[in-house]
């Protein structure tokens, strides 16, 4: 028989052990994190980031998006620090709102397959611009868009895959992968095409992909279409499905008086009270602007109509835009093209820049004006 002060040490010896796996189970607990190994997530590393499983959690949509473009080409060891800096100088001149614009690619015009490659950015990355983002109070919208290198001189709008539902089947895979991505990293609305014309109306298949979409992610779904009236009412037909009614506008105007260029804008809109009634959603301009050279608003989708610099072309563009819009009270949003970071990240001079970065111009005057 053990005695009693033998008794009494393997007691103590138990409840020793025992508070010890407490200490250790609770330590690994705390850090098990930390010491995970990353992984991989639609070929890109996944960030490490608090998942956001509910739509309250998200910042609230604001009452009007006032937005701009960034246009994400690459790569960058500096992501943070150059994201701090411009949500500093876009939160100066009232921007409440970002669409964030990154590239996927097709081999050819007629490819039944979509890919990203080294020039689209990682899902790190994208993690970093939105946390950054949402320091700031802005909305965020993450916006994959087809890139146009491989498609010859034709555009992503006219698109012509051999086989559709290939097509389909790879684009909705990659689709839910930036869905899970915005689930993960509380993005507040994801886009799920852009100026996709030619694909516009194979809606069984757009059906398909938004079902799967909303399995992952909780937040707000749009479609950016191209500017016509006969696209934004007819050709999509999955309005009903989304929470928003997206289209890049790029109206062409002539003279120079403001009013006047203003008229003729309003008139290009009609069509928007029609859809608005028909459906009820907001409508957000998820596009607009012009690149800084003389007359650029004669044709404002064009990336260089080969006459000299002006700031003042393409301020004016603005402005005439802008009254146009207070025309339409259906419109809940407005976002301008765009503002590249490889021009962030460089040495920047917008007084000599053609293109249609506002930012260090007068346009960037008009857009305070107009945002406060």
């Amino acid at each position: 028989m053990l005695s009693v002060r033998k008794y009494n040490n393997i007691v103590k010896l138990f409840l020793i052990a025992i508070l010890c796996l407490f200490l250790l189970s609770s330590c690994n607990s705390k850090h098990g994190e930390k010491n995970k190994i990353p992984q991989k997530s639609n070929g890109n590393i996944k960030v490490n980031l608090k998942k956001t499983n509910h739509v309250s959690e998200l910042p609230v949509v604001p009452k009007y998006q006032k937005g701009v473009n960034l246009l994400l080409y690459g790569q960058y060891s500096d992501i943070s620090s150059i994201s701090n800096k411009l949500f500093q100088n876009l939160k100066r001149i009232g921007v409440n709102s970002i669409n964030l614009n990154f590239p996927f690619y097709m081999k050819d015009l007629n490819s039944s397959s979509v890919y990203t490659n080294n020039v689209t950015p990682t899902n790190k990355e994208i993690g970093i611009i939105i946390s950054e983002a949402h320091k700031y109070g802005l909305y965020t919208n993450i916006r994959p868009i087809l890139d146009g290198a491989n498609l010859g001189t034709g555009w992503r709008g006219v698109i012509a895959p051999n086989n559709v539902n290939n097509w389909f089947k790879s684009y909705t895979q990659m689709i839910v992968g930036y869905a899970k991505l915005s689930q993960e990293i509380g993005a507040n609305t994801l886009t799920i095409g852009v100026e996709l014309t030619s694909m516009d109306g194979y809606t069984a298949n757009w059906d398909n992909l938004i079902s799967q979409v909303r399995d992952v992610f909780k937040g707000n779904l749009t479609y950016s279409s191209n500017w016509t009236p006969q696209i934004i009412s007819t050709s999509v037909q999955f309005w009903n499905k989304l929470n928003f009614i997206s289209t890049d506008v790029f109206i062409p105007v002539h003279g120079t008086v403001i009013s006047s260029m203003a008229q003729q804008i309003v008139k290009s809109l009609t069509q928007f009270n029609a859809v608005y009634a028909d459906y009820k959603i907001p409508i957000i301009v998820s596009e607009v602007g012009a690149i800084s050279q003389v007359g650029s608003y004669k044709e404002p989708w064009v990336w260089n109509v080969g006459t000299p610099y002006s700031g003042s072309s393409q301020a004016d563009y603005y402005k005439a835009f802008f009254m146009a819009l207070k025309h339409y009270s259906c419109v809940s949003g407005v976002y301008i093209w765009d503002i590249p970071y490889n021009q962030l990240s460089g040495n920047y001079n917008p007084q000599t820049d053609i293109g249609y970065n506002p930012l260090g111009k007068k346009a960037e005057v008009v857009m305070q004006q107009e945002f406060y």
